[in-house]
């Protein structure tokens, strides 16, 4: 989860916060400091703002890394945000880390799915506040679209429409 995309979680929090449960799945670190890139396999910059850690290499390490995200940054980004926060398991299968939910779901940080009570994902987004790229504005980016494609399947997952629901988008990965 990005500093950029908690503006429109704090958003749909609001309109939708004693409907439905924001939950964080705690994946692995995608801007580690000092450590190899998930995706270039280079060495991430250290001093870069988005590396707040390291890459944890043990559960128990993600587990530690995960009960302190939400004060990541200025403390306030991400605090109040999600009613739950899951992590994603690792485990050493002939020596390679595994991650269920960043392989299945898409090896993306800023990932978004609606899935309804019954299982079934109604919408997935692999960037949460958008769909696609963002809109450029002369202020920049916008999200907007994304956050109204976000309300819009909430809105019809909580009135239980079938079909009215777009179905989950393919998800590269």
């Amino acid at each position: 989860m990005t500093q950029a995309t908690a503006p429109t979680i704090r958003k749909l929090k609001a309109q939708f916060g004693s409907s439905v449960h924001f939950v964080a799945v705690y994946i692995l670190e995608v801007h580690p400091r000092g450590a190899p890139n998930p995706y270039m396999g280079q060495p991430y910059d250290p001093n870069d703002k988005f590396a707040v850690t390291g890459q944890p290499l043990t559960f128990d390490e993600r587990m530690k890394a995960a009960q302190g995200f939400t004060k990541a940054f200025d403390g306030k980004v991400f605090d109040g945000l999600f009613d739950i926060i899951l992590v994603d398991e690792m485990t050493d299968a002939s020596g390679l880390l595994h991650n269920p939910v960043w392989s299945t779901y898409g090896s993306t940080p800023n990932g978004g799915w609606i899935i309804g009570q019954d299982g079934k994902v109604k919408l997935g987004q692999l960037f949460f506040s958008f769909v696609g790229m963002p809109l450029m504005t002369p202020e920049g980016p916008t999200l907007e679209p994304g956050e109204k494609a976000l309300a819009a399947a909430i809105t019809e997952c909580l009135n239980d429409k079938v079909g009215s629901v777009p179905g989950p988008m393919p998800l590269a990965g």
